[in-house]
């Protein structure tokens, strides 16, 4: 925990000094908080808490049941482990990129885990996804797949499986979701859209949380 201590530290003093804008290449791999790029002011109260909650996830992820599981796995089962790169594959000749915290197999079957680390909703069309990929690419029964959320702050436990019902719902949820985003393109086929085609919102409170904040008023 000392040494977690010693890295917030530094990549807070970091981010707070701007200075992976002075750093080569992507920032993918830089600490840059959207707080201080936007100069949002925070608490010092509120930095603290959440110092306070990154040490108990910690410490419930050292003590957790899915760690002691997966310590006497061969490291043949251990199926993926949170990368920055996402995993991809094809869906209705789409490609869908999913981020896999932890997969393992089990037995015959197989467990996704999805870590959380706040107090929010889960929200099941993550879980459905996780569930299509491991059904349809990793060939595995659906009465074989288990996604297992754990919540690191709570050390809550709660796991999920679906069926064929819900597998069709999201397919279908899947292919709405990419017909929507494609009829906002001026050409579908060639992935071309054009800006003048998406006017900025008049609601001022949708841009206060954005990640695209600076760039959209950067813009003409």
């Amino acid at each position: 925990l000392v040494r977690i201590k010693n890295l917030m530290i530094r990549d807070f003093r970091y981010s707070k000094s701007s200075l992976y804008w002075e750093a080569y290449g992507s920032l993918r791999e830089r600490v840059a908080l959207f707080e201080h790029e936007y100069e949002i002011d925070i608490p010092d109260e509120e930095w603290k808490k959440t110092y306070k909650e990154i040490k108990e996830c910690i410490k419930n992820f050292y003590k957790s049941s899915i760690l002691e599981k997966i310590i006497h796995l061969d490291k043949e089962s251990i199926l993926s482990i949170d990368s920055i790169t996402p995993t991809q594959f094809c869906f209705n000749r789409e490609k869908i990129y999913i981020n896999l915290d932890l997969a393992y197999k089990i037995e015959d079957g197989i467990e996704i885990v999805d870590w959380k680390t706040g107090i929010g909703e889960s929200d099941q069309r993550q879980f459905l996804l996780y569930t299509l990929y491991a059904r349809e690419v990793l060939g595995i029964p659906l009465n074989k797949i288990s996604i297992v959320e754990f919540n690191l702050l709570n050390q809550h436990q709660k796991i999920h499986k679906f069926g064929l019902e819900d597998i069709k719902i999201a397919k279908r949820n899947i292919n709405n979701s990419i017909s929507s985003m494609k009829d906002q393109l001026r050409d579908s086929v060639e992935n071309v859209a054009v800006i003048t085609d998406f006017p900025r919102t008049d609601d001022i409170t949708k841009c206060i949380s954005c990640n695209f904040r600076k760039i959209c008023f950067d813009l003409p």
